[in-house]
């Protein structure tokens, strides 16, 4: 069956595509300017952010805060300070999943504050560590953790989580289990492979997140 439409449901149909596509057009103009992407350049709304839902949509709880973080000398557990309108210094005690002071992000966890080093959709944090050998002398470790961005959730390099992320990029995954390295080698070269394919994988999987001036 042919349709046919006369001179004015053509205009009509005509004048709703445009608007239709005004509307598109504005919403993705939109949406850029509503969100920036999440890399090394991207800047912290200060304050405390008590979830990892605050820090992806950069809106902390308790914003705008002057904090100071120290170390409890007897269970070297970080507290955070801040000061309140009369100027007073406070002890935070509620809870807490990051800080922003000077627009960089700290972590916690493990009751200690870490700075996010490598923003993408695999995040990367750095916890440095004393090891005391008799034989050896006072070393520091330094371990390597990844916030998957997707999910909140926070491992080692090395875990399994690392894996089921590059698996959501099946092209990437598939040269990942092809070239890995036998777990027998030094470690230090399996975890240069984990994180050149980290950054393979923040590349071809651009996060954006919201930008709060």
């Amino acid at each position: 069956m042919n349709l046919h439409l006369s001179k004015s449901n053509s205009k009509a149909l005509s004048k709703y595509l445009i608007i239709f596509i005004m509307l598109t057009s504005a919403s993705a103009v939109y949406s850029q300017i509503d969100s920036v992407i999440f890399d090394n350049n991207f800047k912290f709304k200060d304050g405390i952010y008590t979830s990892f839902e605050e820090v992806i949509n950069n809106d902390p709880k308790i914003p705008n805060l002057i904090l100071e973080k120290e170390i409890h000398p007897l269970c070297k557990k970080n507290i955070l300070f801040y000061y309140d309108d009369l100027n007073n210094r406070q002890k935070y005690t509620d809870s807490v999943f990051a800080f922003a002071q000077n627009n960089v992000l700290y972590i916690k966890h493990r009751k200690e504050y870490s700075q996010l080093k490598i923003k993408g959709a695999i995040s990367v944090f750095f916890k440095s560590q004393i090891i005391v050998d008799v034989k050896r002398g006072t070393n520091i470790s330094e371990d390597t953790y990844i916030l998957d961005l997707s999910t909140g959730k926070i491992a080692a390099v090395f875990s399994d989580l690392f894996e089921e992320i590059i698996k959501r990029d099946s092209v990437l995954y598939q040269d990942f289990i092809t070239d890995s390295p036998e777990s027998s080698l030094n470690f230090n070269k399996i975890k240069a492979y984990n994180m050149s394919f980290l950054f393979k994988y923040n590349a071809q999987n651009p996060v954006y997140i919201y930008r709060k001036d």
